[in-house]
């Protein structure tokens, strides 16, 4: 398993908690267009496929369900760290 930097992962997960709850649409647009600037420099060779594909699953998640549940987030990595150990 790679190595994951747990304070940027915890800065990921605030970012989607915090995220799932906004309901300000033009702080939801400031997202897209930050989004949409992006290139696709993350998809490059320092991502394994696995992570791609784990990213790219979350992305198409979130676009058709609306957000990731919390603490369903929380067990998923709670879960991780036991079985990393």
């Amino acid at each position: 398993m790679d190595y994951v930097d747990a304070s940027i992962l915890n800065q990921k997960l605030e970012l989607i908690h915090w995220l799932s709850a906004v309901e300000d649409a033009a702080i939801i647009q400031k997202m897209m267009d930050l989004k949409n600037e992006q290139s696709d420099d993350w998809l490059d060779d320092t991502l394994t496929e696995e992570q791609k594909k784990g990213i790219i699953d979350a992305m198409d998640d979130i676009r058709k369900n609306g957000g990731i549940n919390h603490s369903d987030v929380m067990r998923k990595l709670r879960n991780s760290i036991a079985n990393a150990s």
